[in-house]
């Protein structure tokens, strides 16, 4: 059986300078409203020529094929011991990130167990200054639905920002700490991907 986690996300970004007292600035990308850049129809709503475009901010594929149901996005999950069948699913946001900035991630996340044994899907997120050769990664950007550990693994070797576990209630899931970028260190991609549990649905909602 092919079991299935749902993310319905609503990222926020909030920044500030690192030097002086600056007012607070506030980013969101909410996907329940914001769908007219999506390929709603495919079974890989980012895997299109023009990058969608949600609240500004470009998005794309990385690891499988993240689906839309009519309200949200939706990560395929499927936990299993055997890489080969332990599948996730993972995009990325392009974002506007200055050096000299303070940045606190958020996000709006719902877990949804098919197989009711409270065992949920995890988001992991990290940052990059990169898309991720998938000739070189075996990335599969272009695949419909949640694929293999072997595709999208190579992902958890990158510096974790923050990971969670996700549960049947909508939950805001803030980052620990903040992120400063630099100008020897800025990065330009939110990656955000789901992986683990057994039958799962997320549905969330993402600030950064």
């Amino acid at each position: 059986m092919k079991y299935l986690m749902m993310l319905m996300i609503v990222v926020l970004i909030f920044s500030y300078k690192t030097t002086k007292l600056y007012a607070q600035s506030n980013y969101k990308i909410d996907y329940t409203v914001n769908t007219a850049n999506l390929n709603t129809s495919s079974c890989n709503v980012f895997a299109i020529a023009t990058p969608a475009s949600i609240n500004g901010y470009k998005h794309l594929p990385l690891s499988g094929g993240v689906n839309y149901d009519g309200n949200e996005l939706v990560l395929g999950t499927q936990y299993s011991t055997n890489s080969g069948t332990n599948l996730g699913t993972a995009y990325a946001i392009h974002f506007p990130f200055k050096a000299g900035y303070l940045y606190q991630f958020s996000m709006n996340v719902k877990g949804i167990d098919g197989g009711n044994n409270n065992n949920y899907p995890t988001v992991f997120t990290t940052l990059s200054d990169q898309i991720p050769d998938p000739n070189v990664t075996n990335s599969n950007p272009t695949a419909c639905n949640a694929v293999p550990q072997t595709n999208w693994g190579f992902l958890l070797g990158y510096p974790v920002l923050y990971s969670f576990q996700t549960n049947d209630t909508f939950q805001v899931y803030n980052s620990p700490g903040t992120y400063t970028a630099t100008a020897t260190k800025t990065p330009k991609y939110l990656f955000i991907l789901a992986y683990g549990g057994v039958v799962h649905q997320i549905r969330s909602s993402s600030k950064v």
